[in-house]
């Protein structure tokens, strides 16, 4: 019901005034591993964004895959002087968060560090407020959220958190420091009962040709939680169209597991501002203890995975 609100809320924005900007993606990945052991998603989104007005706007945004369909945002934004906040079903604003920047990047996955291990990890939505403020090179953002949070397993999880981050900017640097605490779901549908408590510092350079960020993160789920990321993207002179990708990875999930490392390399080259396609290679240490992970844990340690993304937009 809170979801046809906000959507009826965007509509009647739009009415007012029309800034309207929708967005419809088709997404097709398929993945060859070492091991006996092959994969297809195809998933689909839309992502309707409405402004009123300078201190005025709307975002609703939906994805179906894995044959279900989720509402990932729904949140109604006022902004003035530099201050910002949005109502609705928000996302965590832990670290590296707007999928967006990652989302058709050339990496295909995102990193491990924040998504790969099932309902332990730092991508979520959830109902709640969210708050920013930004005094040029200072931006402090924080979120309170309660209820069924969605993450990129389309898993609806019982959760209660709190989050805050600091970033500054100067010059082509990005550092941010975040938190975030509370509790959550061990299960979809189960009762909270899990707490989490979880720090983690992000770093971003970029300049017209390269983009490098990374991540660590440390705290504590059900174990102790230990994470880093770094990325790499370089866009190759005379081919604009061309970029060369690049990630390690490492997590460490606790609980007797053994800590998963991967290597990716890849490329992504777009066609057009709506077709792009990308290709990864990945290297990894197998992780023979791991279960309900992005990574297969058959004992595959190579794959290679493609990706062919169409948008279309209004």
């Amino acid at each position: 019901m809170r979801y046809l609100l906000t959507f009826v809320l965007l509509v009647g924005m739009a009415v007012a005034q029309p800034q309207v900007h929708l967005d419809l993606v088709n997404d097709f990945r398929t993945r060859f591993s070492s091991a006996p052991m092959n994969s297809e998603i195809y998933s689909s989104s839309a992502s309707l964004k409405v402004r009123v007005d300078d201190q005025w706007s709307g975002k609703l945004h939906g994805v179906r895959a894995w044959s279900e369909v989720r509402v990932i945002e729904a949140y109604i934004e006022g902004e003035k002087d530099g201050f910002a906040a949005r109502a609705g079903r928000v996302r965590l604003p832990f670290g590296i968060y707007d999928h967006e920047e990652t989302y058709n990047s050339g990496l295909i996955y995102y990193p491990m560090a924040r998504n790969d291990y099932a309902f332990i990890n730092l991508d979520w939505t959830a109902p709640g407020v969210y708050a920013r403020w930004n005094g040029g090179e200072l931006q402090i953002e924080a979120a309170a959220q309660e209820g069924f949070a969605t993450s990129v397993w389309n898993t609806d999880h019982k959760m209660e958190t709190q989050v805050a981050r600091v970033q500054i900017n100067p010059g082509d640097w990005i550092v941010g420091v975040s938190h975030w605490q509370g509790k959550f779901a061990q299960w979809p549908n189960g009762n909270q009962n899990v707490r989490a408590k979880v720090s983690g510092l992000d770093i971003r350079y970029s300049n017209s040709k390269l983009l490098v960020r990374g991540e660590v993160v440390s705290g504590k789920f059900l174990n102790p939680y230990r994470g880093a990321y770094v990325d790499l993207y370089y866009r190759v002179p005379g081919i604009e169209k061309l970029t060369l990708v690049g990630r390690l990875d490492y997590l460490d999930i606790g609980g007797g597991m053994e800590p998963g490392k991967m290597a990716t390399i890849g490329a992504r080259y777009v066609f057009s501002p709506n077709l792009m396609a990308a290709v990864n290679f990945r290297s990894h240490n197998g992780f023979p203890n791991r279960w309900m992970s992005w990574i297969p844990s058959t004992g595959g340690k190579q794959d290679v995975l493609f990706q062919l993304a169409y948008t279309i937009s209004r």
